[in-house]
């Protein structure tokens, strides 16, 4: 018998606060977004949501957006956990969050950020060591992500 289990790990990674590691703001449009939805047969609880999508800062590719999120109940109202990966040009920066998602799992056309946004956990490169939160602008078909980051 299939039972979902929710694995978190944490890694605490230490160093110098890097000078580029200050607030900044990314933005997507639906063009580049790919979604699946994997089902785990126990209706909803359990099932995964996986996508990624381009990033663009200052109009210009940054890089990409990837997350793997986990649905931990059944119904309409499911909470879910998701890991969000921004990998940039000059490092990643690692985000949680818990939402409830807004359709059936199954939809993934529809966005599941939520605007309550998500809580920075980690990065590497300039984002080494990175906390803080991004909070997220959902209008038509753009998404901008708006990071309040601190590297210390």
């Amino acid at each position: 018998m299939f039972r979902p289990a929710l694995v978190l790990a944490a890694v605490a990674v230490s160093g110098p606060a890097l000078a580029d590691c200050a607030p900044f703001t990314l933005t997507s449009d639906s063009s580049t977004r790919k979604v699946r939805h994997v089902d785990a047969g126990q209706g909803g609880l359990g099932d995964l949501r996986i996508g990624s999508r381009l990033v663009q800062l200052d109009g210009k590719p940054k890089g990409e957006k990837h997350w793997v999120g986990m649905v931990l109940g059944s119904g309409d109202d499911a909470p879910a956990l998701f890991n969000r990966v921004w990998r940039l040009d000059d490092g990643e920066i690692h985000a949680r969050q818990m939402v409830g998602i807004v359709s059936e799992p199954s939809d993934t056309s529809r966005p599941s950020i939520g605007d309550g946004g998500a809580v920075i956990i980690g990065g590497s490169g300039d984002y080494q060591g990175a906390t803080g939160n991004v909070t997220v602008d959902l209008e038509g078909t753009s998404v901008t992500y708006i990071f309040d980051i601190n590297c210390d």
